[in-house]
């Protein structure tokens, strides 16, 4: 039986190392800048909607803002990836960088920027992987 050989972005190890990398983002906002998750979008859906029925008004721009800029994220890479297509850029890796560029930036403004835009950044950044791997071995894998 043949092996079919797959792309690093597509193997075993790279996902379980996106996997860490979403949910270390998950808890670092969540602990460290307002209990907003910055991937895990459904998770502010639920607590936007706990805050809502609870009537606690000030605290949904930091779940709205989480989503939006999650939404953001999605719309840049998908347009990136209709841009790049069908030309020889390497998409993951393009993918990565700019994750990586948005992770620096964090870690270099977490003390100087309101937590709301540390965790716009991050939900960025969360969309751009969710994206761009959507893949392992072939079969569809989130995160």
């Amino acid at each position: 039986m043949t092996q079919r050989a797959y792309p690093l972005h597509e193997q075993l190890l790279f996902g379980c190392g996106l996997t860490m990398t979403a949910g270390a983002l998950d808890a670092y906002s969540y602990l460290a800048h307002g209990a907003v998750f910055a991937g895990l979008q459904t998770g502010n859906l639920i607590l936007l909607g706990t805050h809502l029925g609870q009537l606690q008004l000030s605290a949904i721009g930091r779940y709205l803002t989480a989503m939006l800029a999650f939404m953001v994220g999605t719309m840049l890479v998908r347009g990136l990836q209709h841009v790049f297509e069908n030309r020889a850029v390497n998409q993951p890796a393009l993918v990565l960088w700019l994750e990586l560029g948005l992770l620096v930036v964090v870690a270099g403004t977490t003390r100087v920027l309101p937590d709301m835009v540390i965790t716009a950044l991050l939900s960025l950044a969360a969309a751009a992987e969710l994206q761009e791997f959507r893949q392992i071995k072939g079969a569809p894998f989130s995160h």
